[in-house]
């Protein structure tokens, strides 16, 4: 709290609630709500990466006992995680032991069967266990978003002032980009559904299971109920995405990220952006169908993780 006290007083206009917010337990709700803020964020992140550090070490002892056979109360956490909702540390320390084991069981589940066993991913803290799981797979990328996308940004909206495409005014570069990049690929046609009927999105289609625009929640109500009926006709599952709200010509938008029913907050689109890569990744679930090409763009420029599929260097 101190150290987003002094950020402050160096940055006037900043804000010290961005940068850390503590535990705190509302009379409305009767439970606690977790810390966030980019110095929790940040010090998780870390912390996990330092775990997984020395898990390593340890790993290279071939004298050293099984984690099955050190850790026999493994079962009893994952049964705490799925009625628990507080305490958030204890719901954070059990989260971090039962990793391993949750993939394995979880492995080829839904985001319906996940979100429904595990109800502490519903909170605004599940933002954070998601973070750790993404951070325990891959450690190496856990904050690579911020050095890599100012660059992706910028050429981004250079291709898209070349090709004289114009979505809209836009004050965020980030979001411009963001709005923009579904735009400069062709869309991708659907494989055949099972009465023989494929499905060829358009780019605004595309820009909508990436990241949505919305002027108001009634709005999103509208269309979210909209596309899950268009993806239910074609037998596709509607998977996660991002939406603005606002004036996009404002510089102070509302970004949100939509998992089912389960609305997630954040502070920007660079952040909307990272919580949804980080959680396709981290539960193990796929990219929407109709922008899995710019998902894979993303995945490869961005966090610069392979893939195999070869149609973003066709296009």
């Amino acid at each position: 709290m101190r150290i987003a006290e002094e950020i402050t007083i160096l940055f006037p206009n900043e804000k010290s609630e961005t940068y850390y917010i503590p535990y705190i337990v509302t009379e409305k709700k009767k439970r606690g709500v977790g810390p966030k803020g980019k110095l929790w964020s940040r010090y998780t992140n870390v912390r996990t990466a330092l775990r997984n550090a020395n898990a390593f070490k340890e790993n290279e002892n071939p004298n050293k006992p099984s984690e099955q056979s050190q850790s026999p109360n493994k079962e009893l956490q994952l049964e705490f995680l799925k009625t628990a909702t507080e305490p958030y540390l204890k719901i954070l320390a059990n989260w971090q032991e039962t990793y391993s084991l949750r993939r394995k069981l979880y492995l080829n589940s839904n985001l319906e069967t996940i979100f429904t066993d595990f109800p502490c991913l519903r909170l605004s803290s599940g933002i954070e266990l998601i973070e750790t799981d993404f951070n325990q797979k891959f450690p190496d990328k856990i904050d690579i978003i911020y050095t890599t996308w100012p660059k992706v940004m910028n050429a981004i909206n250079k291709e898209a002032a070349e090709r004289n495409i114009s979505i809209a005014e836009v004050a965020d570069p980030s979001l411009k980009a963001l709005i923009t990049l579904p735009f400069l690929f062709q869309p991708v046609t659907l494989k055949k559904n099972r009465k023989g009927v494929s499905w060829r999105p358009t780019r605004v289609e595309v820009q909508e299971s990436f990241f949505m625009r919305i002027s108001n929640f009634d709005e999103l109500q509208e269309k979210r109920s909209s596309r899950r009926q268009k993806l239910s006709t074609y037998g596709i599952s509607d998977q996660p995405y991002a939406c603005v709200a606002g004036n996009l010509e404002a510089v102070n938008n509302f970004y949100i990220v939509v998992v089912n029913d389960v609305v997630y907050k954040v502070d920007s689109s660079i952040r909307a952006l990272e919580l949804l890569f980080k959680l396709y990744h981290a539960l193990d679930v796929e990219y929407p169908a109709e922008s899995e090409h710019i998902w894979l763009f993303i995945q490869e420029i961005v966090f610069n993780i392979k893939s195999r599929s070869t149609y973003i260097w066709q296009n």
